[in-house]
């Protein structure tokens, strides 16, 4: 890892200081499409080749705390949590947190020596109750559930150990679970469509099997005939579609009724799927220097909607909201004056807000189950964790 970069992770990390918004840099050969405010002024982001146009929808410049007044997204409250992490939202006002305590401080020799204790917090009241250790994380057991776009169904991983995981659909009407035989190596999976869960299982040996999952237990394999794939590290599905990244970054669309897959995007370091599966949020490398990502919206075919939404080094977190109407994003930049921060954007709108100004996010962004709040943890004193909720209005 080279100094710049080094200096880069370490901004990152320590980085809190409060930075002023935007200022979108035109990158060679790009078409510039006028992007204004709501005091009048106008600026500039680049919307590419092939960019969507007259779809009404117009990005809104944030520059700082001063502009608030005039976003579209306001900001009720925030409430901060000293050495907390979040973990999940069990309600609207519920989330399960970690608190870190030091334990032992560090030496010139030694690490510091931390303890966890898992609890549940109500924003609400504050109030902290439950407190002691996971039980699930305790006994080596870890489960993560997806819940289908309707909401009728999940799909459940029990991971016994880092390499091992169980497998059941969940009717979550009845509590109904049918478990899904087989090994699991990996995480990798998402929900197609409401009936339908695509897993990639993984295997010791290769890419392993590629499975469609229906509700009622059914279990097939798909073919996918795709050579520059060596293992599926982005992943996701939508509207009967299936898509990944594969060896080179590109990011490939395959359908289940066909066995080769179609190319859409190069230099693809990520993308997010919206729950309504209508959206696919891109962040796309455009350069190795300065300012080098960007972060755009597509639809399911891979055809751009709107105009650039985040242009810095790098886009650390990409969050939908459970309804799809809002994205949420972490963006730093080196240079001050580029986009530093965590924003929000509506979709209704088309207009993006700063709300964090200075945030330099260390886990994943989180919505509550309404999409009113949203938990943002990063790197506080003594590189302890600090989470602060975000409460829209």
């Amino acid at each position: 890892m080279n100094t710049r970069s080094q200096r880069i992770i370490m901004k990152l990390i320590a980085a809190s200081a409060l930075v002023a918004g935007l200022t979108a840099c035109q990158p060679s050969g790009a078409k510039v499409t006028p992007v204004h405010s709501d005091n009048g002024s106008q600026a500039t982001a680049s919307a590419g080749s092939g960019a969507a146009s007259g779809d009404g929808r117009k990005l809104t410049i944030v520059k700082g705390p001063a502009d608030q007044a005039s976003q579209d997204i306001a900001i009720a409250r925030i409430h901060r949590l000293e050495s907390v992490s979040l973990d999940h939202w069990k309600s609207d006002d519920l989330v399960q947190i970690t608190t870190t305590e030091l334990v032992k401080p560090g030496t010139e020799t030694q690490e510091p020596e931390f303890a966890y204790l898992s609890s549940t917090y109500d924003v609400t009241t504050g109030v902290k109750s439950g407190e002691g250790k996971n039980e699930e994380t305790a006994a080596g057991r870890v489960a993560k559930e997806e819940i289908s776009p309707d909401g009728a169904f999940s799909f459940i991983q029990e991971w016994q150990d880092k390499y091992t995981a169980r497998n059941w659909i969940k009717n979550r009407q009845t509590g109904e679970k049918r478990e899904i035989k087989g090994p699991t190596y990996l995480e990798t999976g998402s929900w197609m469509d409401n009936d339908t869960y695509i897993l990639a299982p993984g295997s010791k040996e290769g890419r392993g099997e590629l499975l469609s999952i229906q509700t009622d237990g059914t279990v097939s394999t798909l073919q996918l005939n795709d050579l520059e794939v060596e293992a599926f590290g982005q992943f996701g599905a939508a509207q009967g579609r299936i898509y990944y990244t594969d060896n080179n970054r590109t990011l490939k669309s395959f359908d289940p009724k066909e066995t080769k897959p179609v190319s859409l995007l190069k230099q693809v370091d990520r993308f997010d799927i919206s729950p309504d599966r209508k959206w696919i949020a891109v962040t796309l490398r455009t350069s190795t220097g300065l300012s080098g990502t960007e972060l755009r919206l597509f639809d399911p075919a891979g055809s751009p909607k709107g105009t650039l939404m985040a242009k810095g080094d790098t886009v650390t977190y990409t969050a939908w909201s459970p309804d799809s109407s809002k994205l949420a994003f972490a963006v730093y930049t080196e240079e001050t004056s580029g986009m530093n921060g965590v924003y929000v954007l509506d979709t209704a709108s088309g207009k993006v807000s700063l709300v964090g100004p200075g945030y330099y996010p260390t886990y994943p962004l989180s919505w509550n189950p309404s999409g009113t709040r949203l938990g943002v943890t990063f790197s506080g004193d003594q590189s302890l964790p600090v989470t602060e909720i975000i409460d829209f209005k």
